[in-house]
């Protein structure tokens, strides 16, 4: 596709339909998949605009951004990320164990400068500890000798805390950091996720972002952590191109923290109830799939006006289906044309309009029919989106088979639910389970 280029001046905030839109003049500004740059609030749109004034002129292929604007962290980036990979593609899944494998806060040298390292992740080894990490030493150490550490002379007053600290850098559980992590992930709004992915992209390490973003660090402590991360740090010695290595450093440091600061604007730009409203209806317009189901009620039949098992059936072997595949996550409250009725004719008719009646039932059947021992892979919440409630059940992929009440096997094939049988079933359980 041809590039063209287009003056900042040319580009501002405009109103289409019920929306306020970045306008190019005669088209709207798009992602790079093609989703249009809207947002409710008028001045996270205006931040956008007056952020891309730095550069006097910007590179287009067709009505999206390209060229040196996507090679740096910027509003239009992490919105561009969020559409189109974070909310295209909600259920997915991250390999913790596999990243950290490779994560620079668990790479420190094995020189004096560990001392300074440890030093600048320490609010970092604190986040961990609030979350049970206790061998947290140990993780951000790769392995510490205390016995050969100057730096823990200071936190070593008696017999009692050397004791204590020689506790806590015994063994190094990567498996338990990698679950717990796991678990941080999954309570990150899709916003907050965009900035760990970003983030974990430019420097290495997730840990860093999930400890500024959900540990509330603040944006120095993160850009500290970064840049002791790597030969940035002062005080490994690097120079480059005349400059020295302190230079280097602050040089460093100022760009990780202009960074963080920016991913903290975003954020703030997204309070939880716009974030799900626009989560909830990307994943409408995609449409259903291999890990996406939409049902307009749980039980009610709304041809008949009554209460039926075999409503509640559907949903169940839905997820059942997404619990033996690869996951995936259904929508109650969400008509075949891609419309919103919500749950409120079937929470009023069966319940007397009480939610908490309506999820208690959804939790008895989910018992009974699929059993407690899946409940670590549900995660179900009644969310509100433009004055309707919808019921969202995220599953995740089991790692033992599910049967529905204990007899019948589901899988998801593209969109739809399947059950197998004889042959088709114990080669699928031997090669999904058993490998």
């Amino acid at each position: 596709m041809k590039i063209n280029t287009i003056q900042t001046s040319n580009i501002f905030v405009d109103r289409c339909g019920n929306q306020n839109v970045v306008s190019l003049g005669k088209s709207i500004l798009l992602t790079p998949k093609g989703h249009p740059v809207q947002h409710e609030n008028k001045e996270f749109l205006s931040d956008l605009v007056s952020e891309l004034m730095q550069y006097p002129l910007l590179e287009l292929e067709g009505s999206a951004l390209t060229g040196e604007i996507l090679g740096n962290v910027s509003l239009y980036n992490l919105f561009s990320t969020l559409i189109d990979f974070v909310l295209a593609d909600n259920a997915k899944e991250i390999n913790f164990s596999q990243m950290l494998g490779t994560d620079a806060l668990l790479q420190s040298v094995a020189g004096p400068e560990k001392v300074d390292q440890l030093a600048s992740w320490d609010p970092q080894r604190r986040y961990l500890e609030s979350l049970g990490v206790h061998n947290s030493f140990s993780l951000l150490s790769g392995g510490l000798n205390i016995e050969e550490c100057e730096f823990w002379q200071y936190l070593c007053y008696d017999e009692a805390s050397k004791s204590y600290i020689k506790q806590q850098t015994t063994e190094v559980n990567f498996e338990m950091l990698a679950e717990i992590l796991e678990k941080e992930w999954l309570k990150l709004s899709s916003p907050e996720r965009t900035t760990v992915i970003t983030l974990t992209v430019i420097y290495n390490s997730i840990i860093a972002p999930l400890c500024f973003i959900h540990g509330g660090l603040k944006a120095s402590e993160y850009a500290n952590a970064v840049v002791a991360s790597n030969c940035a740090h002062f005080v490994f010695g690097y120079e480059e191109d005349g400059v020295s290595p302190e230079d280097f450093h602050r040089n460093a440091y100022k760009e990780a923290f202009e960074v963080a600061s920016i991913c903290r604007n975003f954020i703030s730009y997204f309070g939880s109830a716009h974030s799900i409203e626009v989560e909830i209806e990307t994943l409408v317009k995609q449409g259903e799939s291999d890990k996406l189901e939409f049902k307009e009620t749980l039980s009610l039949d709304i041809k008949k006006q009554t209460k039926e098992r075999y409503m509640e059936l559907s949903a169940l072997k839905t997820i059942a289906g997404f619990l033996n595949s690869r996951g995936g996550i259904l929508l109650v409250g969400v008509s075949d044309d891609l419309k919103l009725p919500g749950m409120g004719r079937e929470i009023d008719k069966l319940h007397k309009g009480n939610e908490d009646d309506f999820l208690k039932h959804f939790k008895n059947i989910l018992k009974r029919s699929i059993g407690e021992d899946f409940y670590p892979f549900i995660e179900y919440q009644m969310l509100k989106i433009k004055d309707v409630f919808i019921l969202q059940v995220h599953c995740q992929q089991s790692t033992r088979p599910c049967f529905l009440d204990g007899k019948d096997f589901y899988v998801r094939t593209n969109p739809a639910t399947d059950k197998l049988e004889g042959p088709k079933l114990v080669k699928y359980v031997q090669s999904r389970f058993e490998t």
